[in-house]
């Protein structure tokens, strides 16, 4: 590992609930072999039991390194557990039978480098949850449903302000398509646009953007999300 291109902090740009979640970054210095590890800081409850499940969100980096979790046994020996290979980019709920484990605490995430993976790469983690009733179809539940447009905050503002949006579910995205083509644009109160935030293919998720008017002037302006058949506007006030 490259230490210094190698960092693990929290993130306000793609979250699957609340309001953050973990990111990875990490780099590799070798083409095979290398092993990227982070540790469980907290002391998280056993996880074990007839009905028992580990489950995480992760965003894949389309990478095809190999994810890994693990887990302290109650004789402090590590149980390794594959995840899969990262061959996907988006939120995807990954979940682990740990029935068979007696009192098994989760130690850490591991990222281990694939031959053929690449050598850099970045990953979000949220919502790490345990004893999972394995019934209960979780994975497509905390997945947003809608389209939203939140509004910005501070209003009014100077000169800065964050607009929060929300992705829908993959379901609604025909086959074949790895999201929604998203724009988010600024205008001012004759209708001018005046900036893009945002034009670009989005799965599904929660983000949030920052609209920066230090050479704007003061007074209303609109901004706008579309994306295939969903259009919404809202107002903001710049005061200076």
């Amino acid at each position: 590992i490259i230490s210094s291109d190698t960092k693990f902090q929290i993130s306000t740009k793609k979250f699957i609930s609340g309001s953050h979640s973990g990111r990875l970054f990490y780099k590799f210095s070798e083409d095979s072999s290398g092993i990227c590890r982070i540790y469980n800081a907290s002391e998280m409850n056993n996880v074990s039991g007839s009905q028992a499940n580990f489950g995480i969100w992760i965003f894949g980096d389309l990478s095809f390194n190999n994810l890994q979790v693990w887990f302290t046994n109650s004789d402090s020996s590590i149980i390794q557990s594959n995840l899969e290979n990262i061959d996907w980019t988006g939120w995807k709920f990954k979940e682990i039978d740990l029935s068979t484990w007696p009192e098994a605490k989760f130690n850490s995430l591991v990222v281990v480098q694939n031959k053929l993976g690449a050598k850099s790469g970045q990953l979000y983690f949220d919502n790490v949850l345990t004893n999972i009733v394995t019934d209960a179809k979780i994975s497509e539940n905390n997945l947003p449903t809608d389209f939203r447009l939140e509004q910005n905050y501070p209003n009014p503002f100077n000169p800065t302000t964050t607009i929060k949006y929300t992705i829908p579910t993959n379901s609604f995205i025909p086959s074949g398509v790895e999201g929604y083509d998203v724009r988010m644009t600024i205008y001012d109160v004759l209708g001018r646009e005046i900036k893009t935030l945002v034009n670009e293919v989005k799965t599904p998720g929660n983000y949030e953007i920052t609209f920066d008017a230090t050479n704007l002037p003061s007074g209303v302006y609109y901004y706008r999300l579309k994306s295939n058949d969903f259009v919404q506007t809202k107002k903001m006030l710049l005061l200076k």
